[in-house]
């Protein structure tokens, strides 16, 4: 049964007063790691298999809003409640993030020292915008207008964190899912790596993905959804989609792919 703001506002906020007074009893300082993606490119995905770690905790897309430093520490609240537990994970350094939407973080915030590194994740337009159709039946024009805009921000995010950040390609997730997360494992310096299976957490998953992928608990390829894109609009998304992977990589965000490379040829001699 789904109770009423007016009871359910007075018992939210002594939850969060409960989970404020435990984790200053737990005394821990957290440091902050943000998926900065876009729509329906496998964040969701991401953050779980972040949040699985020992070293990380998470719940999905807190939709928190991010203005000043001052504002990250409300993410540990806001983990906890999604998580309904009273305190974050034992041992954990870092609390996860997924970040979708421009208005939900500020250049003073990203550029704070709490920041440990974040990860950019994108995925090219045609399966992305299938996927938002589907999933929000939104006109073309209105799926084209959010991506571009965020590939946009994401851009100017990325002359901000440079080389403290790493770029992941949704492809390269789904399909090279060992070698990308291994690549990972190195950049966030995780003292266990990154796996390709998870637990999922029912309450993040069920929000953020209805869709059948999140409950395998690894990775499994979205299936198409064979919706007609128009040529014009596709192609200027593409457009968009190879500036803005040129452009971070020029403001020094390090490729996962290139990083992936790197590894195995250190394990091969």
């Amino acid at each position: 049964m789904k109770l009423p703001d007016l009871v359910k506002k007075p018992i939210l906020g002594v939850y969060g007063k409960a989970i404020a007074l435990n984790l200053a009893l737990q005394g821990h300082d957290y440091q902050y790691v943000f998926v900065l993606a876009h729509m329906r490119s496998g964040s969701t995905l991401l953050s779980h298999i972040l949040a699985n770690n020992p070293d990380f905790d998470g719940a999905g897309e807190s939709h928190l809003t991010y203005k000043t430093p001052a504002d990250l520490s409300k993410l540990a609240i806001a983990t906890c409640q999604r998580q309904r537990t009273l305190k974050l994970k034992p041992g954990a350094k870092y609390l996860v993030d997924q970040i979708n939407y421009n208005e939900f973080l500020t250049d003073e915030t990203l550029s704070s020292p709490l920041i440990h590194k974040c990860v950019f994740l994108i995925r090219p337009p045609e399966s992305t915008f299938e996927s938002m159709i589907s999933r929000f039946k939104w006109p073309e024009k209105v799926a084209f207008d959010y991506y571009v805009d965020r590939l946009k921000t994401l851009v100017k995010y990325s002359q901000l964190l440079k080389e403290n950040a790493l770029l992941i390609e949704y492809d390269d997730l789904v399909d090279h899912s060992e070698q990308t997360l291994a690549a990972l494992t190195n950049f966030l310096g995780a003292r266990e790596p990154f796996k390709p299976s998870f637990e999922a957490d029912k309450t993040t998953a069920r929000s953020a993905d209805p869709s059948d992928n999140m409950w395998h608990g690894r990775i499994v390829r979205t299936q198409p959804h064979k919706i007609a894109i128009s040529a014009e609009v596709l192609n200027q998304a593409t457009t968009a989609f190879q500036q803005c992977r040129e452009q971070l990589l020029r403001s020094g965000v390090k490729p996962a792919q290139e990083l992936r490379t790197s590894l195995a040829a250190q394990s091969a001699s």
